[in-house]
């Protein structure tokens, strides 16, 4: 018998035919149920709704593969979001949630805060107890941190040691001020690393939300300016972001620009200042200064300008046009003299570095002894014995070493050791006060027969007057630099 009322049509038929089965399963589960349960309803098990899933024509090992898919998406967002180390979220993590904040209406007392935070001295952790120990101490810091989250603040990790706490729902100035000071504590508590204490410590920036924002990165920038400030800072400390703060950061950027101009097309003089005995004030060698021919830079001896040129990494590329400059023009005078080179001493992990000096000796026809090699530290950690070995192919070629203060020569003359250095370089502030100051005269002199003992003959920066020489004169080993001892020869 034909059913006119059935449709034939395969899809009309289907539309029709699995919702019924499907009712009419659960109208039977229903009845055995009451039957079975006094007439109660029961719950459905895995079983049932797979039973009423085949009725419906869904296969069982669809509905499976459609639960093992949402897990596997759920454990791709974990490790996409998540960082694997602390278990805090990360840089991605951040920015999802951070969109929060700019889709509410921008109010000055509902904006958000965000605080950016390193720990002091990870790197010289790192490179001394070795990573495991880094590792374990970020997962520490991590745990401190997820105690001081609540439902308003939440803990990032950036990456390296840099984390980030946000503060939604507007706290006030006073409030986040009272919050750092509790942050300051919980990092600067010593860690217990492999039966090991090591010194806590860390440096915060905060900045709140503006209406300009859009994402997440210009809160970090503003927050990474305060975050330097902090940590130009002397111990542990925090610091809010500011204008002052962006127009530094903007002049800095255009002198990192006017510096690389300088170096890679040579747009600097030469001064060379003399360096004579304090005893008589007769010529014995020269300074080496570099100023740029721009006159808001001046001196590029200056420590600021030292500092950025560290932080930029330009202070090889610098120190070599020094060197290259001072060669080209020493090659031209007529009589020999003895020229003092301040350098960095990442030179001297460079492992071309001895073999480039010996390239520009020869290509300009100079002797090694004609140059003292100046460098701000000749006892590193990282690498100390790729630095020796440095030291001693520069001895090799005839160049003599300073050092630019005691830094580990007191130490390593106590132990018996070499010193690589011949020459000790002091700073002004040495000899400032001796002229008028008993103490600091007292020191100074204790300083220098100190270095006598040691073998090393000391150049003094920062003689200015006759009545500093007169303290000085006694010495007549003593080597003094300054306005005292005559004028720079300019170089170009």
């Amino acid at each position: 018998m034909k059913l006119k009322w059935f449709p034939l049509d395969k899809y009309m038929r289907d539309g029709y035919v699995c919702p019924a089965m499907t009712l009419l399963s659960l109208v039977l589960l229903t009845i055995i149920g009451l039957v079975v349960g006094d007439f109660s309803v029961p719950a459905l098990n895995t079983a049932d709704l797979d039973l009423v899933l085949a009725a419906s024509g869904v296969p069982i090992s669809a509905h499976i593969a459609e639960i093992s898919k949402t897990n596997e998406v759920q454990e791709l967002e974990q490790i996409a979001y998540q960082d694997q180390l602390t278990g805090l979220r990360n840089r991605r993590g951040l920015i999802e949630d951070s969109m929060e904040f700019f889709k509410k209406p921008y109010s000055k007392e509902n904006r958000s805060a965000l605080l950016l935070l390193d720990l002091d001295r990870f790197k010289f952790i790192n490179d001394t107890l070795g990573h495991a120990a880094g590792d374990k101490m970020l997962c520490e810091l991590a745990n401190r941190l997820r105690r001081l989250s609540s439902d308003h603040l939440q803990c990032y990790r950036l990456g390296g040691d840099e984390f980030v706490v946000t503060w939604a729902n507007g706290p006030s100035f006073v409030q986040v001020d009272e919050f750092c000071e509790k942050l300051i504590q919980v990092l600067s508590q010593p860690y217990q690393i492999d039966q090991s204490e090591i010194e806590g410590g860390g440096s915060v920036g905060i900045t709140w939300a503006r209406e300009s924002d859009d994402n997440i990165g210009s809160m970090l920038q503003r927050a990474d300016m305060a975050l330097y400030k902090a940590k130009s800072v002397s111990g542990s400390a925090h610091r809010f972001f500011c204008e002052q703060m962006e127009q530094e950061s903007r002049l800095k950027q255009d002198f990192k620009q006017a510096l690389r101009k300088m170096i890679f097309t040579a747009d600097f003089d030469l001064e060379f200042q003399p360096i004579a005995y304090a005893s008589d004030l007769a010529f014995s060698m020269y300074d080496v200064t570099a100023k740029s021919r721009n006159p808001e830079f001046g001196d590029f001896s200056d420590s600021q300008y030292m500092d950025i040129l560290k932080e930029t990494g330009l202070i090889v590329q610098f120190d070599r046009a020094i060197l290259e400059c001072a060669m080209k023009t020493m090659a031209t005078w007529t009589q020999r003299k003895t020229v003092v080179l301040h350098l960095d001493s990442d030179q001297l992990l460079d492992p071309t570095f001895t073999g480039y000096i010996a390239g520009l000796l020869s290509e300009h026809k100079l002797d090694g002894h004609d140059f003292v090699f100046s460098f701000d530290t000749l006892h590193r950690s990282d690498n100390s014995k790729l630095m020796e070995n440095s030291l001693d192919e520069l001895i090799s070629l005839g160049i003599r070493i300073a050092s630019q203060g005691f830094s580990g020569d007191i130490s390593n003359f106590g132990l018996g050791k070499k010193l690589k250095n011949t020459y000790l370089i002091l700073g002004k502030n040495w000899v400032k006060d001796i002229a008028f100051d008993d103490s600091s005269y007292e020191l100074l002199t204790n300083l220098v027969r100190l270095a006598d003992c040691m073998n090393l003959r000391v150049i003094l920066h920062g003689v200015e007057h006759a009545e500093q020489v007169k303290c000085l004169m006694e010495f007549k080993r003593l080597l003094v630099k300054g306005d005292i001892v005559g004028s720079a020869k300019r170089a170009v």
